[in-house]
């Protein structure tokens, strides 16, 4: 069996980052990387005045899966999660308030492929000359 195949809590979304992730890294010897961030996900099977509904799921993720949304994320970015649902609580102001996170393990890229603005026109890359004497090719 691989790890989760019995789970019970288990979440697949697909939709849009609304911000660019919000990261920080852990003070421990790894410097682990956690990184939140909102995923607009569209509802296609109803509308309200001739608008789909959208719900905004809050995400988060530690470790490799968390350093990947830092380094490649973006608001805009289309993407397909796969994770599970936590709960959670704080008190502030003397309230308690609850929390609903998707915990997420895996991602997929989709939608439509950008291109670095590195990239000149033509579809090269301006190699400094340096790099060139340093290169097994030409």
């Amino acid at each position: 069996k691989n790890k989760g195949d019995d789970v019970m809590n288990r979440l697949i979304l697909h939709g849009r980052m609304t911000a660019d992730p919000r990261v920080k890294y852990g003070e421990d010897e790894n410097h682990t990387c956690f990184a939140r961030w909102t995923m607009a996900v569209e509802d296609r099977s109803w509308k309200v005045d001739d608008t789909y509904h959208v719900d905004f799921i809050p995400c988060k993720a530690i470790g490799n899966v968390a350093a990947v949304i830092a380094n490649t994320c973006y608001k805009g970015k289309e993407l397909v999660v796969s994770g599970k649902m936590q709960s959670g609580s704080y008190e502030k102001d003397g309230k308690r308030h609850y929390t609903m996170d998707c915990f997420v393990e895996s991602i997929d890229f989709c939608g439509k492929k950008e291109t670095p603005s590195v990239l000149a026109e033509e579809g090269f890359i301006n190699i400094p000359e340096e790099m060139l004497a340093e290169m097994p090719f030409k």
